[in-house]
């Protein structure tokens, strides 16, 4: 197990720099919306959430791209490398079209909810300038997953940092009305969002399809075309499954805190992005994990066994300071993420409890997606879904109540502690499949 502990966090780091960055362009729009208006962090966490959802479906759809392009560099078949990346551009391109419709009547959807005029407008708002941006967040997750696959994490690295600064830049313009633009709040960080989003995708794509060194991978070679696919789809359905089950337990936690207050929603919502940063370490460790395991599919291999000890101790060996920090922090974080005192109060308390949920987060998600490396799908699922489906929302009402939004953050954290438990015992019992 040791020996695996060097060459996992060799590829964490760019990983984690790689996922950070992603995760720092909403909490750069949550931060400067929090010291421009309150009520605006709110709304444009609500907007951003249908669009959420289905980015996240998406996806989910497109992760097999990760597997088989992972699977087969492992085992130097540098055709079926490319072929990975021409058949996951092709379900992309479909998948865009047909979500986008989707999207159209979700400002009819948020007027069924109990917000003023004002904020159904702002919110719908949102949700159509973010909309636009799908298919190049389609041809963004499609690269990511093709340069993880063959450890070429660095040039996501690179624009990553790029879309970073773009992104601070048009957030200081477009939110607080500068250089003769109008001041947009929410819209103004929707539209930053967007305009990244489309430099991402359509950079990293024309990067891949014109570096000379990826040339080896013939990306317009037909070669087991449907092979790949299916098992991409395949993959994809099962990371869909999963992520939609936690996107609805997390997204219900969001509209019940909504429920309670406007500002209590925004307190969930700056407490939920340092919440989120567990889990980008915990996917950073997972894909790290998977990489590694290229060529171990099966349970059953001792090496798979040794690999998922060694990435859950390197994690816990980040998660465990990271957790303190936060919470002996939490007051000065608050204070860090909005300059509204009310806000900053409600939100202390939260962000000490988040802790207990990253911490939970990280291991779930390094468990869930070593688990479908191995093509172990269905039952790993099922209790994933159990657990953010069912269980989280369940302890929402039962702790969360009309004076404090407390209760809303450790029902994520009893839903996050059930998978982690569950599916540690799914992996280490070779028994269940």
């Amino acid at each position: 197990m040791i020996s695996y502990l060097k060459p996992i966090f060799k590829l964490f780091l760019p990983l984690l720099l790689a996922n950070f960055g992603m995760f720092s362009l909403s909490l750069v729009d949550s931060i400067m919306l929090g010291h421009s208006n309150a009520e605006h962090v709110a709304l444009q966490n609500i907007g951003d959430t249908p669009v959420t959802i289905i980015l996240l479906i998406l996806n989910g759809l497109l992760q097999g791209t990760l597997f088989t392009t992972a699977q087969a560099f492992g085992k130097q078949d540098f055709i079926a490398v490319g072929q990975s990346l021409r058949s996951a551009l092709a379900n992309g391109l479909w998948l865009s079209l047909i979500t986008l419709p989707c999207l159209l009547f979700a400002p009819q959807l948020i007027s069924f909810f109990n917000y003023t005029p004002e904020q159904t407008f702002a919110v719908a708002k949102v949700v159509r300038i973010l909309s636009g941006a799908i298919p190049f967040s389609i041809m963004f997750f499609i690269c990511t997953f093709f340069l993880n696959g063959i450890k070429k994490i660095w040039i996501i690295n690179v624009f990553i940092l790029i879309a970073n600064l773009l992104n601070i830049f048009l957030d200081w313009i477009l939110i607080n009305g500068l250089f003769g633009f109008p001041q947009l709040l929410s819209s103004g960080a929707a539209w930053a969002t967007s305009i990244v989003r489309m430099f991402l995708g359509c950079g990293l794509l024309l990067y891949i399809i014109l570096n000379s060194d990826f040339k080896k991978f013939q990306f317009w070679k037909r070669n087991n075309e449907c092979s790949i696919r299916t098992t991409q789809q395949k993959l994809g359905l099962s990371a869909t499954a999963n992520l939609l089950s936690y996107e609805i337990g997390a997204a219900f936690c969001l509209f019940y805190s909504a429920h309670i207050g406007i500002l209590q929603a925004s307190a969930y919502t700056l407490a939920y992005r340092i919440f989120i940063l567990s889990n980008i370490i915990g996917v950073a460790f997972a894909v790290a994990g998977t990489v590694l395991s290229g060529k171990y599919t099966t349970l059953f291999s001792p090496e798979l066994h040794k690999i998922y000890k060694a990435t859950i101790t390197a994690n816990i060996l980040i998660m465990l300071p990271l957790c303190l920090f936060c919470f002996c922090n939490a007051q000065t974080l608050s204070l860090l993420l909005t300059s509204d005192s009310k806000l900053a109060a409600l939100t202390s308390p939260l962000l000490q409890i988040s802790v207990f949920a990253m911490f939970m987060r990280a291991l779930n998600s390094i468990q869930i997606i070593l688990l479908r490396n191995t093509h172990y799908l269905l039952i790993p699922s099922l209790w994933y879904g159990l657990c953010f489906v069912i269980i989280t929302p369940l302890c929402c009402i039962w702790l969360g109540n009309a004076t404090q939004t407390t209760g809303i953050m450790w029902a994520l954290t009893i839903g996050n502690t059930s998978a982690a438990i569950i599916l540690h015992y799914l992996f280490i019992n070779k028994n269940t499949i």
